[in-house]
């Protein structure tokens, strides 16, 4: 579960496929209701559980840091 802030959020989660997405406004009462969806949800919760397993590999550190390198030279050349 994450706010959909400026940067980050929708990439990580897919656009909320990959994990809850919520509008990043009323952070309690959003929350509260996602959670407690999630909680009366046990499909949900296995699905999420499954996805964030793509989430730990797309996001691992040697994926960013090619990324980074990826960026970098696009910069020098």
């Amino acid at each position: 579960m994450v706010f959909d802030v400026n940067t980050g959020p929708k990439e990580i989660t897919d656009n909320g496929r990959r994990g809850i997405l919520l509008p990043d406004d009323n952070h309690v009462p959003r929350l509260s209701e996602a959670i407690s969806k999630l909680i009366a949800d046990p499909e949900g919760r296995q699905t999420l559980a499954d996805l964030c397993c793509e989430v730990r590999t797309e996001f691992a550190l040697p994926q960013i840091l090619d990324m980074w390198d990826d960026a970098f030279a696009k910069v020098l050349q």
